[in-house]
């Protein structure tokens, strides 16, 4: 599941952006994570890895990722605490990192674009902000819960299902990439 991430108004416009600028991006960061566990019940990489992982499949396909390198920085430990870094590679596009767990020091809910020309796009998650070296650029007109409930209607309107399904795959493959 993805959400918050998926169902903001800023997903659009840095879809938009990755789409349109994929030969001018260096490297994509993506921060996600807090401190403490959240969710007792699962690991921590499933709990906040998901996230990251789906929101790129849903943009990038998660068809095109060729490579994926896992690293722990904390592993999981009494404490239900753990902190992972992956790289990642769509066909040799550009550089992906993402840093996910629950052992930051706050909550963090970040995206990262950095361009050749040294240009920085930044999507923060938490605040529903988008930024272009450090001028804000755009913010969403209404919350993620409000954007689902539409598209909830939408799909019942109009019997209109396939969003829903490719956010669902999306998950699917982004668990089945954290698991290994």
């Amino acid at each position: 599941t993805n959400l918050p991430n998926i169902n903001s108004d800023t997903y659009d416009f840095s879809k938009n952006f990755i789409i349109n600028n994929k030969d001018d991006i260096e490297q994509i960061i993506i921060h996600e994570g807090d401190f403490g566990p959240i969710n007792k019940s699962i690991h921590p990489l499933l709990d906040w890895g998901i996230h990251p992982l789906s929101y790129l499949f849903n943009i990038l396909g998660y068809k095109n990722l060729k490579d994926i390198k896992h690293k722990e920085i904390i592993g999981f430990n009494q404490n239900r605490n753990a902190l992972s870094r992956f790289d990642l590679n769509f066909n040799d596009q550009f550089s992906i990192k993402i840093i996910t767990g629950n052992s930051f020091k706050k909550k963090s809910r970040v995206l990262k674009i950095i361009l050749k020309n040294g240009n920085i796009f930044l999507n923060d998650f938490i605040n529903h902000q988008i930024w272009k070296n450090n001028k804000l650029i755009f913010k969403s007109k209404s919350s993620p819960l409000q954007n689902l409930l539409n598209k909830f209607s939408y799909s019942i309107e109009f019997e209109n299902y396939q969003a829903g399904i490719q956010e669902i795959y999306s998950s699917y493959e982004s668990i089945k990439v954290i698991e290994k």
